[in-house]
């Protein structure tokens, strides 16, 4: 054998033992995958972190709120880290993860039994005031069969094509139309109305509905309300007044003799995995009627957006089950519609 061809073996043998080309690019993108990983999850944990101080900071409280968008965070770069095999990383997102799902479980969760038709049925639907697809909204509420509907963000326009196509069908309302802001509101219902009042809470020219719905010779009383969205440290503080208020307000109502199986509608713009919206249950003794229902936005309208929120709330009080709950298809409006059948406990 020629000192040639030795060495040619040589070469072979030592080509042979290289790392390819492809499995060198392939190591690389999974340390650049990797890193970027790292790097979420170290957001994902101040995250988590930071949403502690919700009740006292607005930007923390907005964490607090996009607790279903860091679970789907949180179950990709599980994946990745299984991939990768970095279990301490492994441990502390599936401790991330447990205490995110301990706030958003119950939406899978506590689903009535019993009664499976309803006694009352509500709408809560934000129209929003730049909204130019009135006959869309009009039809969707003839549609929904509700015996009672709370509009938000209600303007003239759509107040007066209301009257004329469901004047005979609502003949009972209080509206307050606004076109110069976001909080027009109105209370329509089949069945008649009495003590109906509309009151404003801890912002001027904000006003929210109250009113008795009578069906059947049962009574039930309904609040009707939409606070300032909780942008900035004003908006913040102003919306968790508005929902102390209103939650006091509630409270006395039912505390009092011959309390009615009460309800609250409205663009409450605060999620149920905030502990503003944990307040409101625990002082009004209501509790959100969605539960069992799985976890459909209500805002952003389109279904398919990621990073939507459930801001529209029909809460009831423990004389009231839900039997169905339902949010209704785009209409123009930045929201959807919620429909939730009643039943009463005792039957």
């Amino acid at each position: 054998m020629t000192s040639e061809s030795i060495s040619e073996g040589r070469d072979a043998e030592g080509a042979g033992c290289e790392p390819s080309v492809s499995h060198l690019g392939a190591q690389w993108m999974l340390a650049r995958v990797w890193a970027a990983t790292s790097v979420v999850i170290c957001i994902l944990v101040l995250t988590a972190v930071f949403g502690l101080f919700a009740r006292v900071n607005w930007l923390a409280d907005l964490c607090a709120n996009l607790r279903v968008q860091q679970v789907i965070a949180l179950v990709i770069t599980i994946v990745i880290t299984v991939i990768v095999k970095r279990w301490r990383f492994l441990i502390l997102e599936l401790m991330l993860l447990f205490v995110h799902l301990t706030w958003i479980a119950p939406a899978w969760m506590g689903r009535s039994d019993g009664a499976s038709e309803s006694d009352l049925v509500v709408m809560v639907t934000n129209v929003l005031t730049t909204n130019q697809q009135h006959e869309l909204t009009v039809r969707q509420i003839a549609d929904a069969r509700a015996d009672v509907v709370a509009v938000l963000e209600l303007n003239h326009a759509l107040a007066e094509l209301l009257q004329r196509e469901l004047e005979s069908v609502f003949p009972h309302r209080l509206v307050v139309p606004k076109d110069s802001s976001n909080f027009g509101i109105a209370l329509y219902s089949r069945h008649p109305m009495s003590d109906a009042e509309r009151f404003e809470l801890n912002v001027p020219g904000i006003e929210s509905i109250a009113a008795t719905i009578t069906k059947d010779g049962q009574q039930y009383r309904l609040f009707a309300t939409h606070p300032l969205p909780p942008m900035g440290r004003n908006g913040f503080q102003r919306r968790n007044d508005h929902l102390q208020q209103l939650a006091a307000r509630v409270a006395d109502e039912q505390n009092s003799p011959g309390g009615l199986p009460t309800m609250v509608l409205g663009d409450l713009n605060v999620t149920p995995w905030s502990p503003h919206f944990d307040d409101l249950e625990s002082v009004t003794g209501l509790s959100r009627a969605g539960r069992g229902y799985g976890l459909t936005p209500t805002w952003y309208a389109k279904s398919h957006f990621a990073m939507g929120l459930i801001l529209d709330h029909v809460l009831i009080s423990g004389d009231l089950q839900c039997v169905s709950h339902h949010v209704a298809t785009d209409v123009g409006s930045d929201h959807r519609a919620v429909i939730v059948g009643l039943a009463l406990q005792s039957k």
